[in-house]
């Protein structure tokens, strides 16, 4: 009797998954048998290559290492057992595979053997599926993390700085993973140039608005793995343009079965210029004129400040 006792489950390696069996083997007949074996052939399961044992224990036989186990015979024991009548031996094997984006069709079979006294070959087999059920899931969390700062009051330039997080929150790893920004809807009078850069991720944008699309689409993010993009963008406004102005970025990806989660989150950027100016004056001195009787020169000193948040121009 063959189950999977454990798994599916994701490894943290792009469509790698750890599942365990439990092998049931038990004497049914009326003498005992020798020279048991357990074959299993993983080969005929999940490919040439895409596998290996990482395990292989039983608390009643004995087993090969897992370094000694190959695919073909896909022995499991040394071949020296014997199992009394009623006797019954649990073998316990772990796997880690590669699914090749597949997520069904791994059924594993494995056939028990064994002679008995007279050296009648005895044999029986067993299968146990496993299914990968894919729950896909991605999160984005778009944050302005510098400005908006004046760059040029003269020309009515800023600049300001979006942090934006993507996380794979699902049980598959996710591929092809893209972040879309569509600037041109922020509504900004201009947008001069556009800086993306990660860390994690391969960026590949050419710095200007119209490009929204912020990666190469080639990144893969394991279950629970998150990576961050910088995007530092230069704007104009002109014509005393202000207010809230919101900027909003989707993280799609792929999972190995071909759905496509995805996720959005904006980041609002507030221009209120609210200008303020002080200005304070007082009597600095008090001068007569020489040679004109009664005249007096007066002199005033001038304070001028800028109380509020943005440079000021033109100043008379």
């Amino acid at each position: 009797l063959k189950t999977v006792s454990s798994g599916p489950t994701p490894t943290g390696t792009v469509q790698t998954y750890a599942v365990s069996y439990d092998i049931l083997v038990s004497n049914i007949g009326d003498v005992e048998l020798s020279n048991l074996q357990l074959q299993d052939d993983l080969d005929d399961t999940f490919g040439a290559g895409n596998w290996t044992v990482t395990g292989l224990t039983s608390p009643q036989l004995s087993v090969v290492t897992a370094a000694v186990y190959t695919a073909a015979p896909g022995d499991l024991l040394d071949g020296m057992d014997s199992l009394a009548v009623g006797g019954t031996a649990l073998v316990s094997l772990m796997v880690e595979f590669d699914s090749q984006g597949e997520v069904d069709g791994f059924t594993n079979v494995v056939a028990a053997l064994g002679d008995s006294p007279t050296g009648q070959e005895v044999s029986d087999t067993d299968d146990a599926a496993v299914v990968i059920i894919e729950n896909p899931s991605l999160s984005i969390d778009k944050t302005v993390s510098a400005g908006p700062s004046v760059v040029n009051a003269a020309l009515g330039t800023y600049s300001v700085t979006y942090a934006i997080e993507v996380a794979n929150t699902g049980s598959v790893d996710l591929n092809g993973l893209q972040v879309t920004d569509a600037f041109g809807d922020i509504g900004f009078s201009a947008i001069d140039s556009v800086a993306v850069t990660s860390a994690e991720f391969m960026v590949d944008h050419n710095g200007t608005a119209a490009d929204e699309t912020l990666l190469a689409g080639t990144d893969s993010l394991a279950v629970g793995a998150s990576g961050e993009i910088e995007v530092v963008v230069n704007f104009t406004l002109t014509g005393g343009l202000e207010g809230l102005f919101t900027n909003t970025a989707v993280a799609t990806g792929t999972s190995p079965n071909g759905e496509e989660p995805s996720d959005q989150d904006e980041a609002d950027v507030v221009i209120d210029e609210d200008p303020s100016i002080l200005l304070d004056k007082a009597l600095a001195s008090l001068t007569p004129v020489e040679g004109e009787p009664g005249q007096i020169d007066v002199g005033f000193l001038f304070e001028v400040s800028n109380a509020g948040p943005v440079d000021l121009l033109n100043l008379s």
